[in-house]
């Protein structure tokens, strides 16, 4: 089987039954490091492109596109007086012809090969209406007949991988990453600046984008209901690919609302102006709300406690202070102490009963029961230094939002997507 972008035909435009069947079809291909994109407009309308693009492991491009003709519609069309006539015959025979143009004509400038295929029909049938509709002889026509061994015999040309990157970008252009994304040096003024091919998203990084995307519209939010978690290394392209998902989804779910947050202050700056730049690729999403911001200045904007918040190099001097003095003769690293604290100040129930019951290997150190309550002793001592003043920090800021959210005391507001 091979993969197909997005994963279902009928989830982001109009399906008929022929595309179903030639989505399928595909699927079913038989052929090793092949892969196919559905055309599809992010707003859910239909696309002014063929239905699906492939492209093989010889880089041989094949554009195709679905006919949706049933055995009975094509003896109409072909007998006109013999049956008695279908009223949707004439809307079907107009909307085939339509796609016969489109796919004949699509970028034009560039040459893969362009399939034409009949789902239902055998493929001396499909041969016979394609003649009718007098469709150009550069089309290849297809039917239901072994429909792989058809396909791969269809003669087609490899495509440079210019060539190749260029058709992509025309057929898929919500994968098209703006120029102004590139990190690169200055331009020059000399007039020799190179001319980029199109810079797409990477397979991978689609596959994240597109799939999985339907929206509950009843409920207000994606139908999977899942969180996800892109991890990779830096400049791989996690921030991007988080920025087209959130902008396609934009497009199929009018009125939601988005949150983007982060802990980097610069990096919400540039993927507040990214998600604006991205208009220039995909279609317009009216009627959406975005908010980027900080995660601690969102967390901060729900509570207005007035305990003041220490900079995150004293709460480490703080407690690397404390920690001298319970343990003056451990030898242990401040991290050590610093990291403990923190990860108390994380637990749900920070008891010093939950705090001996949690398995805490690994750490190099060995937490027995009685260097465990030492360390929970230290703990105590911090938040107790920091009630003191009537301070806190970020850990026991977030920890007090968690406990008044469980009691009820404050109301979180209402995101579609996170």
């Amino acid at each position: 089987m091979i993969p197909i972008l997005p994963e279902n035909a009928a989830r982001f435009r109009p399906a008929t039954a022929a595309l179903k069947r030639l989505h399928g079809f595909l699927r079913r291909l038989p052929w090793d490091d092949t892969r196919a994109w559905l055309s599809f407009s992010p707003d859910g309308t239909l696309p002014n492109a063929p239905d699906f693009l492939l492209v093989d492991a010889d880089h041989r491009a094949f554009l195709l596109s679905a006919a949706d003709l049933r055995e009975t519609e094509a003896d109409d069309f072909l007998q006109p007086g013999l049956f008695a006539p279908d009223p949707r015959l004439a809307e079907k025979i107009t909307a085939l012809r339509a796609t016969v143009l489109t796919l004949s004509h699509f970028a034009a400038d560039s040459s893969p090969t362009r399939v034409l295929v009949f789902p239902s029909l055998a493929n001396k049938r499909a041969r016979e209406i394609a003649r009718r509709l007098d469709a150009p002889a550069s089309l290849r026509i297809l039917g239901n007949d072994d429909f792989p061994k058809a396909l791969a015999e269809t003669p087609s040309t490899p495509l440079s991988a210019h060539d190749l990157n260029t058709l992509r970008a025309r057929f898929s252009p919500e994968n098209e990453v703006p120029a102004s994304f590139l990190p690169r040096l200055a331009p020059r003024d000399d007039g020799r600046a190179a001319q980029l091919t199109p810079y797409l998203l990477d397979f991978l990084q689609e596959s994240w984008v597109k799939n999985d995307l339907v929206v509950d519209e009843a409920a207000g939010v994606a139908a999977s209901g899942r969180s996800r978690l892109i991890t990779g290394v830096a400049g791989s392209g996690k921030s991007l690919a988080l920025l087209y998902r959130a902008r396609i989804l934009a497009g199929l779910a009018n009125g939601k609302r988005f949150l983007f947050t982060t802990h980097n202050k610069p990096l919400i700056a540039e993927l507040r102006w990214r998600f604006e730049h991205l208009g220039t690729a995909l279609p317009a999403a009216p009627r959406f709300r975005s908010e980027f911001t900080h995660f601690h200045k969102w967390a901060a904007s729900l509570d207005r406690d007035t305990r003041d918040v220490i900079p995150d190099q004293e709460r480490i001097t703080r407690i690397a202070a404390l920690a001298a003095e319970v343990f003056p003769d451990s030898g242990l690293p401040r991290s050590f102490f610093v990291e403990e604290v923190a990860y108390l100040a994380d637990q749900i129930d920070d008891s010093l009963d939950a705090y001996l019951a949690l398995d805490r290997v690994g750490r190099g150190v060995a937490l027995d029961a009685a260097m465990r309550r030492r360390v929970h002793g230290l703990y105590q001592r911090y938040r107790n230094s920091l009630a003191a003043g009537r301070q806190t920090d970020w850990y026991f800021k977030l920890r007090i939002l968690w406990e008044r959210l469980a009691a009820g005391r404050i109301n979180l507001p209402r995101y579609h997507f996170i």
